[in-house]
């Protein structure tokens, strides 16, 4: 009898929510001009990234971070990068980034 053959599957880890704003916001504080979400996520996203990153845009308008704007229905969605009003690292209260996955 023949041993099992090994397989790779090509399961790219899951980012936390956390781990994604804080590239965001990093992403936008590099570039110092609006980016579209599609480009702030980058070219190899898959369908969890860009969920993960939307769940991020969400929590950090929440926290004012970033500023978005979207001009038409299902349009691209424009970031930019608020002031340093607050960090992606201290959060307080119920406007925590869960690390959760």
């Amino acid at each position: 009898m023949a041993a099992p053959r090994s397989t790779t599957l090509g399961i790219k880890p899951i980012i936390s929510l956390r781990e994604m704003a804080e590239r965001l916001v990093a992403r936008l504080s590099d570039e110092g001009r609006p980016v579209s979400f599609r480009e702030s996520l980058g070219d190899d996203a898959g369908r969890t990234e860009h969920l993960v990153g939307f769940l991020a845009v969400l929590a950090l308008l929440r926290r004012r971070l970033v500023a978005a704007e979207q001009t038409e229905h299902f349009g691209e969605i424009w970031l930019i990068r608020r002031g340093d009003e607050g960090t992606v690292g201290a959060p307080t209260g119920d406007d925590r980034l869960s690390d959760q996955r």
